[in-house]
């Protein structure tokens, strides 16, 4: 009988793609850098004990006016001069599959109208692609969008999980802090990068452009990524409309936001029509609040 293909015709790692990550085993546990090719695995620092043998070789502007009027207002102006942004932090930066526990926070009392402490009710995912950056940025230095690809060594599926409620007591006046930081890394949609307002590359040069510095290895957010129509919605904020219309699927079931137990699944492919490379998935469980 013929033996199983090395990749498999559905894998989203093939010999066009060079996926990266880290890896570790029961004989050797320490974590080492690999890349991925169909089911397996390829330890890149046996390759690198043999590297002297190797050569080098304005449709946009009605996705955000949807949005807008669910935070009570309009698109703010500057939206459309420069990338919004916020710093997220490191520790919370997990890899799939990684559950995330319900985290707590202060948020408005509906009924009161009183600020609470206690788990967050309206959590929500948000659809992203993430980028690494591989040649730093020296502080006091800039770079022009069409120089930033020399500076990003790859991208990621990035799902930013986020608290609705917590993140509305946050946002006014210094913007989100809890409500954003449980989580980086189910199903309802299905969007494209090229519906961003601001290209990964504008957004890498406008964070360089105060001069503030970029490290090798942080990590940057694109942004919940949404097309203007049903179905294009990169989270359910959005696709809700703040939680006022729930989603139904076709077994009866409805979400508004998620509850305990739900999973999120997030995949990604690129295709030029001939060859097609994937970003296998992102995945993790919301698990309760302790």
């Amino acid at each position: 009988m013929p033996s199983e293909p090395i990749i498999p015709p559905d894998s989203p790692f093939t010999l066009h793609n060079i996926p990266f990550g880290v890896i570790s085993t029961t004989s050797d546990p320490k974590p080492r850098c690999a890349t991925a090719l169909g089911h397996h695995a390829i330890d890149l620092s046996l390759l690198w004990k043999d590297k002297d043998d190797l050569e080098p070789n304005q449709s946009l502007y009605d996705i955000f006016s949807q949005c807008a009027p669910l935070t009570g207002g309009e698109v703010a102006r500057n939206f459309f001069y420069a990338p919004s942004v916020y710093n997220g932090r490191a520790s919370s930066v997990i890899p799939s599959p990684t559950p995330v526990r319900r985290p707590k926070g202060i948020r408005w009392d509906h009924d009161g109208g009183q600020p609470v402490f206690g788990p967050a009710v309206k959590m929500d995912f948000e659809l992203e692609m993430g980028y690494f950056v591989s040649k730093p940025i020296p502080m006091g230095e800039t770079i022009k969008a069409i120089d930033a690809p020399e500076h990003i060594f790859g991208f990621v599926l990035l799902n930013d999980w986020s608290s609705r409620d917590i993140q509305a007591f946050e946002m006014t006046p210094l913007g989100p802090f809890h409500s954003k930081g449980n989580g980086e890394r189910y199903n309802t949609t299905e969007s494209n990068l090229r519906y961003l307002y601001w290209t990964p590359y504008q957004q890498l040069a406008h964070h360089a452009s105060a001069g503030c510095g970029i490290e090798t290895g942080d990590l940057m957010g694109t942004g919940t990524i949404s097309g203007q129509h049903e179905g294009e919605l990169g989270c359910l904020f959005e696709a809700t409309k703040g939680g006022s219309r729930p989603l139904e699927f076709p077994n009866g079931t409805t979400v508004r936001y998620l509850e305990d137990g739900d999973e999120i699944v997030l995949d990604a492919w690129c295709d030029n029509g001939t060859r097609r490379i994937g970003f296998g998935e992102c995945r993790g469980k919301l698990l309760p609040s302790l």
